[in-house]
């Protein structure tokens, strides 16, 4: 069996909206690196610290900031989501407006995707997407 190396970028498609049954053109899609089981490790050593060392609150701000960051680390790119007045003329979001603007399910889905492939389609897996030559 062959599987893809932890800097391989899987295109995905968010399944919000219609978007899987969208046409190509009109599809949006997060280009995503999975993150491999030592950097999941440090990141659940950094919770139990965060919970262990500061008040409720603060552990999960500080959790928060960290898996923010991770997923960040994690998203190659957000093509095809257009939001009012943010990327107008249809141009790339970056992770931080698609984190601030974008509805809070399709960010949460890509955080959980970014965490698990499991989250993916069998085809996004293999990373090939509908109506696409397997890029």
């Amino acid at each position: 069996m062959k599987i893809n190396s932890i800097g391989h970028v899987f295109e995905t498609l968010p399944p919000f909206l219609g978007n899987r049954q969208a046409q190509p053109g009109d599809q949006f899609v997060v280009g995503l690196k999975v993150v491999p089981t030592p950097e999941q490790d440090e990141y659940q050593r950094f919770r139990e610290r965060a919970f262990a060392t500061f008040a409720l609150d603060k552990a999960q701000e500080e959790v928060d900031k960290k898996l923010r960051e991770t997923v960040r680390a994690k998203v190659a790119f957000i093509r095809g989501l257009i939001i009012d007045g943010i990327n107008d003329d249809g141009r790339e979001l970056s992770f931080d407006e698609f984190y601030a603007q974008a509805p809070p399910e399709i960010v949460s889905w890509v955080c959980r995707a970014v965490m698990s492939t499991t989250e993916l389609s069998a085809a996004e897996r293999k990373n090939f997407l509908p109506g696409s030559a397997g890029r």
